[in-house]
């Protein structure tokens, strides 16, 4: 199965592409406008295509021969071009060039509204509302009304926050905890985050699920943390003090909306996490440590 990743420039683009060539399945074609942004994938021998957003015809070529495409904006991405992008894709899907599509959305509770009916759990925290936010929500909302054939054709994936390799607010967090400098997070605020690992595990299980009754899905980590525990794990991780001394959980939230979400992912869509949260901090922290230096 081919599937093409849009955008390959961002770092959920990237990983996407590497981890699916590295694994052989799926074969990943790599989109991105810019060719900058396909600097990460020509690393490896997969397919490079540059794609016009604002063109069906463009889009429809790139997407010639994949069965799936994932739609996962890059952090710089403007809001309008993430909503011009969607409805290009919206038009491009509408002629059957494809047949399943992955959208990876933080859209903020107050913005999730369009989707809301077909989501059967609680939305988790994404994005504080505001302009990224709200096309994102507004992208969704395109998406979920494609059809091909009366099948479903768009699975949204509601993320937490993420982090790992290249993510841009990881790297901001690491480099505050180094410098001493950056804001402190409320000591009770749940963290609701996610390895961008685990998110490409689900990315595949969505990709290749046969029978799926709802196509919104909120994802985070199952292990239950606060913002405040999360930044000292990360602190003890690189051998810096974060000023607060605290364990990571041994054991998954009970009773929460994070069960009952990770319950209809793992039924619906057959994933499971690739890395518990010990071992996404140490993969985060240990490319910190290799980008710094």
């Amino acid at each position: 199965m081919k599937v093409a990743i849009f955008n390959a420039a961002g770092a959920i683009g990237a990983r996407m592409v590497e981890t699916f060539h590295l694994s052989g399945s799926p074969q990943p074609v790599a989109l991105a406008p810019a060719p900058a942004g396909l600097a990460r994938a020509a690393r490896f021998a997969v397919s490079l295509k540059l794609v016009d957003p604002a063109s069906t015809e463009s889009l429809r070529s790139a997407l010639s021969g994949c069965s799936s495409m994932v739609f996962a904006p890059a952090d710089e991405d403007e809001p309008a071009r993430i909503v011009e992008s969607a409805a290009t894709l919206a038009r491009a899907c509408a002629k059957g060039a494809i047949r399943r599509l992955v959208m990876i959305s933080e859209a903020g509770p107050a913005d999730r509204k369009a989707a809301e009916p077909e989501d059967g759990a609680e939305s988790l925290p994404g994005l504080l509302p505001g302009p990224r936010s709200a096309a994102l929500a507004e992208a969704e909302a395109v998406l979920l009304e494609v059809r091909v054939e009366h099948l479903p054709l768009t699975i949204v994936l509601r993320t937490g926050t993420v982090f790992g390799a290249r993510v841009p607010s990881f790297a901001e967090l690491a480099r505050g905890l180094e410098s001493g400098e950056g804001p402190r997070p409320l000591a009770d605020a749940p963290w609701n985050g996610l390895h961008l690992d685990n998110l490409v595990a689900a990315t595949r299980a969505a990709l290749s699920a046969r029978i799926i009754e709802q196509r919104v899905f909120t994802l985070t980590d199952p292990e239950a943390i606060t913002e405040e525990a999360f930044r000292a794990a990360v602190a003890r991780e690189l051998g810096v003090s974060a000023g607060v001394a605290t364990n990571l959980p041994r054991e998954p939230t009970e009773g929460t909306a994070h069960q009952i979400q990770g319950f209809n992912v793992e039924k619906q869509l057959g994933y499971r996490p690739a890395v518990d949260l010990a071992e996404g901090l140490r993969r985060s922290c240990a490319w910190w440590r290799h980008a710094r230096d």
